[in-house]
């Protein structure tokens, strides 16, 4: 193979793998609004009702929230990771545009 056509097959290798990257930022960015999205609704849910509701109902609510926590703090993982592949070092930007929601209580 010539110098000039492996040159070209390479070039085209490193623009599929920097689209495929850029898709999976996407997805994972997607992912991780409709989590957030999810989990702001939940913390909603257990702020607005916490006095009026029966003890197992505010403990099955803190459990949702805990688990959309739990998702939204792994996705933001992966975002973090994902950027990282990409040479993007600096995460203050994900936490300015992914704010997670107050942490849930441990007790």
């Amino acid at each position: 193979m010539s110098r000039h056509r492996t040159e070209a097959a390479f070039a085209a290798l490193e623009t599929e793998l920097k689209q495929e990257r850029a898709a999976t930022l996407g997805r994972i960015g997607s992912k991780l609004e409709a989590e957030l999205e999810r989990c702001r609704t939940l913390y909603a849910e257990l702020t607005e009702h916490s006095d009026d509701d029966r003890p197992a109902t505010r403990l099955a609510r803190r459990e949702r929230y805990r688990q959309a926590y739990r998702e939204c703090e792994q996705l933001r993982w992966m975002l973090c990771v994902q950027r990282e592949s990409m040479g993007l070092l600096d995460h203050s930007w994900v936490n300015r545009v992914f704010p997670l929601p107050p942490a849930p209580l441990t007790a």
